[in-house]
């Protein structure tokens, strides 16, 4: 299962959605893949997650995700809400487990929110960040002192490594 981490840009006079980006690692801080007049635009970015094998937890390399014409044809905005068309083609529908409320997909936010649930996780198996990063500062002296402070491929293999 893999996380698609997507901006429509939708035309605010009638919800239909115009652009889609979509792809398996948070965006840039502040990177806007398209430009639009959010005047008459807006974007919403949101989580799908899917179906698809995971290949290297983040990588991108040959990752298998819904295409941007497959989410244009498929989904629509409900009260500000990405949805599946109650028309969408069934193996797009077999492929959406779920789609998040619109939420900030940028990469310090993901960062912080995935560091957040690797820290609960281990005070939950009775270790803790510092302990964790202890031992991984062994093989890598140079190991920041937070999980927060680690790349974000590092974060998102962590997070999978725990199966959270």
């Amino acid at each position: 299962m893999i996380k698609q981490y997507t901006r429509l840009v939708v035309d605010k006079s009638n919800d239909s959605i115009l652009h889609v980006t979509s792809q398996d690692f948070p965006f840039a801080d502040g990177w806007e893949p398209v430009e639009f007049d959010p005047a008459t635009h807006k974007a919403i970015d949101c989580e799908l997650d899917t179906d698809f094998v995971d290949h290297d937890h983040g990588v991108g390399v040959e990752q298998e995700m819904l295409k941007a014409r497959q989410i244009l044809e498929n989904f629509e905005i409900v009260a500000d809400k990405p949805v599946l068309k109650s028309t969408a083609d069934a193996g797009v529908s077999a492929k959406v487990l779920a789609i998040s409320d619109p939420k900030d997909i940028s990469d310090t936010f993901i960062k912080n929110t995935m560091s957040g649930l690797i820290v609960a996780e281990l005070v939950k198996l009775g270790s803790s960040e510092k302990k964790f990063l202890d031992d991984i500062r062994k093989d890598a002296p140079k190991t920041p002192g937070k999980i927060k402070d680690l790349s974000t491929l590092k974060v998102i293999r962590m997070k999978a490594a725990l199966n959270i």
